[in-house]
């Protein structure tokens, strides 16, 4: 009975169904095997067992009840409303025992609606508004070319190999990863008074939305001869274009019951709890952090990165970014330099060495490659569309100009042996390949490329 008391207990807003009895014919079965077989001299009949089914059936009954009836409350639509509306309810409730006047209580109720608009409406705006700041202040979160050029300083300054096989191989995780930690770091800087980024701008903002409610109050002046009904409906038209309301006032008021006689009264009363939300919020904003911001649908690293990525879209042989800045459906990938193969894992089946030449200059040759998406067979370079729509979506220049970057070259020379024992263990793993690579012989010009030239090259390369 204990272990059928404690599931029944265990279900939670749902009505009594079939499957709960055969649920309970489960444990019931389950407690008969777990005695014959503690106690194998006995023998429970099945005359025995049914009784006894039947009795813990009986004693459910009031769990079935009990469950029914919290459903059909649940589901009741004036139950519903009434859960909903339970605060404005019960200021109504205080309101009448405490013999306020009606105007106060409607006013405290419409300030309570207010006050979660304007937080809701806060958040956005928050966020649009950090944004901008940013976009304005940094240049890197302008343009596509900015961006990838701070980064990849960074990464240079860093030295950190899994950091720059992410940007390579997961280059718009790389990037919004990077926006995002720059975002949190800027929106919690303190200044001398201790106060963030973060709740320095909320605060602004929170302000500003109240008094420009309180401006709203004002000039929707009711006076004793206009009905509560008609001001109502004049106000919620004028503050859905300072907040944004999920619900119309209408729906806290029932219009039958609320008596709002003195309407200047009643306006008096919502500009005073306006007023007093400019100070007694002023903790609570302080104290938001990143969850607070990172709560609504579009923060700012996802608005910079939306607004200045535009198509990532990667090379399949070398993985450079398409250097297209919006969706360019029906159009070719392009980019103006490609990357050294090896940074991909392209390599030499015979010699086993990465290849350190851009797609740039291969195009140009009479060399061929194979890769799983050619089924393995020998495509030339210059032949590269023929692999399958993708590859053919690409624009790739045949140039030897274009060779790899200096900084790419500089990266090379400094993570050769990480790149070739990177690459070797996915081609061990897949069954088209499984072998290792043997380490690339890096030219000596390479190793000797000066960190203020990777620098000078990065700001060429984004020109």
């Amino acid at each position: 009975m204990r272990k059928v008391n404690i599931y029944l207990k265990s279900i939670k807003g749902q009505d009594y169904e079939y499957s709960i009895l055969y649920a309970i014919h489960d444990i019931f079965s389950n407690m008969i095997k777990n005695f014959e077989e503690k106690y194998p001299q006995y023998k429970l009949t099945n005359w025995y067992q049914v009784k006894l089914f039947a009795h813990i059936l009986k004693n459910s009954i009031p769990h079935f009840q009990k469950m029914h009836s919290e459903y059909l409350n649940k589901q009741n639509p004036k139950n519903i409303l009434i859960e909903k509306y339970k605060p404005q309810a019960y200021e109504i409730f205080k309101g009448t025992y405490k013999q306020n006047r009606k105007e106060k209580i409607a006013a405290n109720i419409l300030n309570d609606f207010l006050l979660k608009a304007i937080f809701a409406t806060l958040k956005d705006s928050l966020s649009r508004n950090i944004t901008n700041n940013l976009k304005a202040l940094h240049p890197e979160f302008q343009s596509k070319n900015e961006l990838c050029r701070k980064v990849m300083q960074d990464l240079r300054k860093e030295r950190n190999f899994e950091k720059y096989i992410m940007y390579i191989t997961e280059p718009q995780k790389s990037l919004e990863s990077w926006v995002e930690n720059y975002v949190s770091d800027y929106c919690m800087k303190r200044n001398s008074e201790g106060k963030s980024i973060l709740g320095i701008e909320a605060n602004d903002i929170f302000i500003y939305k109240v008094t420009q409610l309180i401006e709203c109050v004002k000039k929707k002046q009711g006076n004793n001869e206009i009905s509560f009904e008609v001001w109502l409906k004049k106000f919620n038209k004028a503050a859905e274009e300072i907040i944004s309301l999920s619900d119309t006032l209408f729906n806290m008021f029932d219009m039958k019951e609320v008596e709002v006689k003195d309407m200047n009264y009643f306006r008096t009363e919502i500009i005073k709890s306006l007023e007093t939300l400019k100070t007694s919020q002023e903790t609570v904003l302080d104290n938001w952090n990143l969850k607070e911001l990172n709560s609504v649908n579009k923060p700012p690293h996802t608005l910079i990165c939306d607004s200045i990525l535009g198509c990532m879209m990667q090379c399949p042989m070398c993985y450079v970014i398409c250097s297209c800045t919006i969706e360019h459906p029906g159009k070719k990938h392009t980019a103006p330099r490609h990357y050294p193969q090896a940074l991909s894992g392209m390599h030499n089946s015979k010699t086993k060495k990465l290849d350190l030449e851009s797609c740039n200059e291969l195009m140009l040759s009479d060399r061929s490659f194979g890769c799983p998406d050619s089924g393995m067979k020998y495509v030339k370079y210059k032949n590269y569309k023929s692999v399958n729509k993708y590859y053919a979506s690409w624009s790739i220049a045949a140039d030897n100009s274009l060779e790899p970057s200096l900084y790419w070259k500089w990266v090379l020379a400094q993570f050769s042996e990480q790149f070739v024992e990177h690459w070797s263990k996915h081609l061990l793993k897949h069954k088209d390949f499984g072998y290792k690579l043997k380490y690339t012989n890096i030219p000596l010009e390479w190793k000797s490329i000066k960190e203020e030239e990777v620098d000078e090259s990065l700001r060429i390369m984004f020109q």
